[in-house]
């Protein structure tokens, strides 16, 4: 698949590339590389029937920004937020069945702060909150 052009106008800040997982190079300290420089925009994953399964928010080669996935069904499998390339805020995940999987949560410069794990019952497994 070609480089898609996305318009972000609810942001106001113009164009934001977007490309396909296959079209990210790895540099050597694993920043996502575009035409070799590091990439800024959304990497996105799709099935073969071209069924998005993923999308992650890059600025200058490390994920800062939303990153989403979903089962080839279209249901959600996880979302959360990173910044600089940390994970930061709440992170959640989702069982195949739509019944929530995994609450975790972390601190504004990335520090794991605890999470929740249910089965795919709803019974939740884990707590260290």
């Amino acid at each position: 698949m070609s480089m898609l052009f996305r318009l972000k106008s609810s942001l106001g800040r113009g164009v934001m590339f977007r490309i396909t997982e296959d079209e990210v190079e790895s540099g050597f300290d694993e920043t996502a590389l575009y035409q070799g420089f590091p990439f800024t925009g959304e990497v996105v994953e799709e099935t073969r029937g071209g069924v998005l399964v993923a999308l992650t928010t890059y600025v200058d080669g490390v994920p800062d920004g939303v990153t989403k996935e979903w089962y080839p069904d279209g249901a959600k499998r996880s979302e959360g937020y990173n910044s600089r390339g940390r994970a930061i805020g709440t992170h959640v995940e989702w069982h195949k069945n739509g019944t929530l999987a995994r609450e975790a949560r972390f601190s504004d410069t990335g520090g794991y702060l605890g999470q929740r794990r249910w089965d795919d019952d709803g019974t939740l497994t884990l707590d260290d909150f």
